[in-house]
């Protein structure tokens, strides 16, 4: 039976890997149910079981919906299993995240804000965990398992999200722009060109920061676009002390 593309999650901001455990059993299940009640002439077709996570937890879609996806599309397919079955095992899929590309590929939207009140409620938070920061990270994770699953229209609304979401904590900007650099191969998506934009507004002062300079040491594509941020600081602040020197001639 196939397996789709494993998304690590271990070098991922601590509130981003809590979302794991923020959902209990029961909760996928109700929105399962919520969303397969829906009808209309969209939603006809065959039913596909998938299960989801370590948990296996249960999601019942119709393959019409599970067709916006291309690889979810290849999947439901007679030669990838049996189509007497027609179930999918994604156990390295997080139910939570992977739940809200269900509410996407049925209403075209979706709630992050619903993942900080379930993990509240059910005391999963850590301490000093931020809802804005919370949601964030949801965000984020959700951007990339819409690329893992190739949905362009997803990763859009995912970034239209984070643009008008509250100012979001310097070090969980950082480690989840890390987490998407790592997980995605594209990084001319949508995503960076609003990471780049905002990191030249931030960098300098994170730059101060002692766990901003881990990055450089993992190396890679990410190491490389801080370097040239800090390189562009460096030549604005030399500027500006070349036009100070002028002025006060």
């Amino acid at each position: 039976m196939p397996k789709a593309r494993r998304a690590d999650r271990s070098s991922a901001p601590r509130a981003i890997r809590r979302i794991s455990h923020a959902t209990p059993p029961s909760q996928p299940r109700a929105r399962k149910e919520r969303i397969v009640k829906a009808d209309g002439r969209r939603f006809a077709g065959p039913v596909f079981t998938l299960y989801v996570g370590e948990e296996e937890i249960e999601y019942c879609v119709q393959q019409t919906i599970l067709s916006q996806s291309p690889v979810l599309s290849r999947l439901c397919q007679s030669d990838f299993l049996e189509t007497s079955t027609r179930q999918i095992h994604l156990e390295d899929d997080d139910p939570t995240i992977f739940g809200f590309v269900l509410e996407y590929l049925y209403r075209q939207d979706y709630e992050a804000r619903h993942a900080y009140k379930i993990a509240r409620t059910n005391n999963t938070l850590e301490p000093e965990t931020k809802a804005s920061d919370f949601v964030y990270c949801t965000h984020l994770s959700i951007y990339l398992m819409a690329d893992k699953y190739l949905l362009d229209g997803l990763q859009r609304l995912v970034l239209s999200k984070i643009l008008t979401t509250t100012a979001v904590n310097y070090r969980v900007f950082f480690e989840t722009a890390a987490r998407v650099y790592e997980n995605t191969a594209n990084t001319n998506g949508p995503y960076f060109a609003y990471f780049r934009e905002y990191a030249k507004k931030c960098v300098e002062s994170a730059m101060h920061q002692d766990w901003f300079h881990e990055f450089f040491g993992q190396g890679g594509k990410f190491a490389c676009d801080l370097a040239q941020l800090l390189a562009c600081v460096a030549a604005k602040n030399k500027r500006k002390c070349v036009e100070d020197a002028v002025a006060t001639e």
